[in-house]
């Protein structure tokens, strides 16, 4: 028995050593791996002909009886076995570890990399359609704009700063100023002081160049009582930091130019001083500024755990058969659309009316809303839209129809006894549906500005009109313009499923435009960080148990993605209030996508760590799937990112050299 023993508790011992994973922590696909001229598998090392089965070694005989390991085998033999199983067990664990350290650092750098790459190539595009371009001076421009609209804000008065504004920007500003009015406050900010901007994506497109721009400030935020002047919120002056994303558009045309433009108050296209009332037109050479037809426009801001970046590769199904017929059409000017719509949208809910719907609403939603306006004492304050996002296009008769998310959240206010009374913090989720005649064409002039007659450029002279003063043309009934024709939660809403119609293949260019194919319902993929933690809290709400290691898994996300820890209870509390109005998972494939979702965003830092693991398997079962599906697709994910880095670090390949 000793014997035997003897034979096997060595080879044993020195497999072990054979078998543990090594370090490793060369370059991605380097020379140094698990297999090479030298490594354990090949011409050398422990196979081959002086190996465990060969002539000589430790099998022959040779030793027997006389080594250290005969000796302790003979004396301990169950002591031996015992040590070689846990220096199994302890370079199995630390040889994982070290993989696992590894894999999240080439994570890490591959997602840098990636971001490099694709923000490299874009401004490529840029530079090469206009070579004067340069980041660092347009985030030389920024700084100051930011400190313009922050004093335009604080002011009350947005005209100081409405040439570079789109309308969708600017309805947004004009309605929140309104809404506080009404309640008899003004939000103050003082002590602006800009800490950073950068670049965190570039985007360079047929119709528009987009940059976002990350700004990290910090100011002193306060509330004032208007009648007394009285501070109501931050009396102590508070100086506190945040970030937001600033994305900025102009249409590929445009050239960077050597004198002041819009964002320094002057016309990007003649160079006068800009005196702008209430449309963003210049007085002396009748151009629309903030079109990005001359300069670049403030399309949107974000704050920055919202913000998602963009995917150049997302598909927006129906795209590619309406850009056949429309060549000029573009998911920029349909976002600010509905941008326009919405902040409308919310000014009705505000007045509990409709007139300010009129001109950018079919009549037969305008009537819907007055009817549901009915025992409905509600209205928002300090609302703010995410994000607003392209679904779809559904070509078809008589009118063609476009699919626009928008997340928002707000303070919900309900009357009693005659009074507004605060209700809590809500979350919604809103697709927007606006539709135009099939046939109709977009202007390709019309650049950014989408709220002025759409058939002689004039500016509204009532912002109630359903037609223009000046030609008669009509505003809302979806002959010339896209207009909003109904508002679904997103929690019910579903893809198109109309057939498109039957058209003649499209032409190279609108071919050239359309993105590649995507599934319109793939929704976990539009996730913002923020997003995935509201549904996340609306799982741990569902069964009204809130599961402690749940809420740290929350926690640990928010802090992960630089989201104010506090909105977790704000969240909490609209759950249990039933007033978290996001999509939810509805099928075990919809699950599974949002499982995928949430694996891809805890491997920001690169792992997914074994607390962040348990978590997920919890989660999965409370959305019915078991736990080695859960841990099967968070180890998906991570391959996934793995061998993306591994192709985003990969050197490009070199030119062959010329002849």
């Amino acid at each position: 028995m000793l014997r035997r023993l003897r034979g096997l508790c060595l080879p044993l011992f020195l497999l072990a050593l054979a078998l543990t994973p090594v370090f490793v922590y060369a370059r991605a696909g380097g020379g140094q791996g698990y297999s090479g001229g030298g490594g354990y598998s090949g011409g050398g090392g422990y196979s081959g002909g002086g190996g465990f089965g060969g002539g000589s070694g430790y099998g022959s005989g040779h030793y027997r009886g006389h080594s250290p390991f005969d000796k302790m085998i003979d004396e301990h033999p169950i002591a031996f076995i015992l040590m070689v199983l846990v220096i199994m067990y302890l370079f199995k664990r630390f040889g994982n570890e070290g993989v696992n350290v590894y894999k999240a650092r080439t994570i890490v750098r591959g997602s840098l990399a990636q971001r490099a790459n694709d923000m490299t190539a874009a401004l490529a595009d840029l530079t090469r359609r206009d070579p004067d371009f340069r980041i660092e001076a347009f985030l030389a421009r920024v700084s100051p704009v930011f400190r313009k609209v922050q004093t335009a804000w604080s002011n009350g008065d947005m005209a100081a700063v409405r040439a570079f504004l789109s309308d969708g920007v600017i309805e947004r500003f004009t309605l929140q100023l309104a809404m506080n009015k009404a309640l008899g406050i003004a939000n103050r900010m003082s002590a602006i002081q800009v800490l950073e901007t950068r670049l965190v994506q570039a985007e360079s497109a047929a119709h528009f160049d987009t940059l976002h721009v990350h700004i990290r400030a910090s100011a002193v935020d306060t509330d004032v009582e208007l009648r007394a002047g009285e501070v109501i919120r931050n009396a102590d002056r508070f100086e506190e930091e945040f970030t937001e994303v600033w994305s900025f558009l102009r249409r590929p045309g445009a050239k960077t130019l050597a004198r002041p433009g819009s964002l320094e108050g002057h016309c990007p296209n003649c160079g006068a001083p800009l005196q702008i009332v209430d449309a963003a037109r210049c007085e002396a050479c009748r151009s629309w500024v903030n079109s990005g037809e001359y300069d670049w426009v403030l399309a949107e801001i974000t704050q920055a755990c919202e913000w998602l970046p963009r995917d150049p590769g997302r598909a927006v199904p129906g795209f590619a058969e309406l850009a056949a017929d429309d060549p000029a059409l573009n998911v920029q000017f349909l976002e600010d659309r509905a941008s326009v719509a919405f902040w409308r949208w919310q000014a009705a809910h505000w007045d509990e009316r409709a007139e300010s719907l009129r001109p950018v609403a079919t009549e037969t939603f305008l009537s819907s809303f007055a009817s549901s306006r009915i025992g409905l004492d509600s209205r928002y304050k300090n609302a703010a839209a995410g994000s607003v996002e392209l679904l779809a296009f559904e070509p078809g008769e008589p009118c063609d129809r476009a699919h626009v998310l928008v997340k928002w959240c707000g303070e919900a206010l309900g009357r009693k006894d005659g009074r507004f009374a605060d209700e809590g913090h809500v979350v919604r989720h809103h697709v927007l549906v606006l539709l135009r005649r099939h046939g109709v064409r977009t202007d390709p002039r019309s650049g950014l500005v989408s709220a002025r007659c759409p058939a002689c450029g004039a500016p509204p002279s009532d912002p109630t009109a359903a037609r223009c003063a000046y030609c008669e043309a009509a505003f809302n009934d979806g002959s010339r313009q896209w207009v909003l024709s109904e508002i679904i939660s997103r929690a019910v809403w579903k893809p198109p499923t109309t057939p498109a119609r039957p058209s003649p293949a499209p032409e190279p260019v609108a071919a050239a435009l359309a993105p590649p194919a995507a599934p319109a319902d793939d929704w976990a993929s539009l996730l913002a960080p923020a997003d995935a933690l509201a549904i996340l809290v609306a799982a741990m709400v569902a069964d009204g148990v809130v599961e402690p290691r749940e809420l740290d898994f929350a926690r640990a996300h928010a802090r992960k993605h630089s989201i104010p820890e506090e909105r977790i209870d704000g969240l909490l509390d609209a759950a249990r209030r039933n007033a978290l109005e996001v999509p939810r998972p509805k099928s075990p494939k919809e699950s599974e996508a949002f499982l995928r979702c949430m694996s891809a965003m805890c491997l920001a830092d690169g792992r997914i760590s074994s607390g962040e693991t348990r978590t997920l398997v919890a989660l999965g079962s409370r959305l019915g799937l078991d736990s080695g599906r859960v841990q099967k697709l968070a180890l998906e994910e991570r391959d996934a990112a793995v061998r993306r880095a591994r192709q985003a670090l990969r050197p490009p390949l070199s030119p062959p050299p010329s002849a």
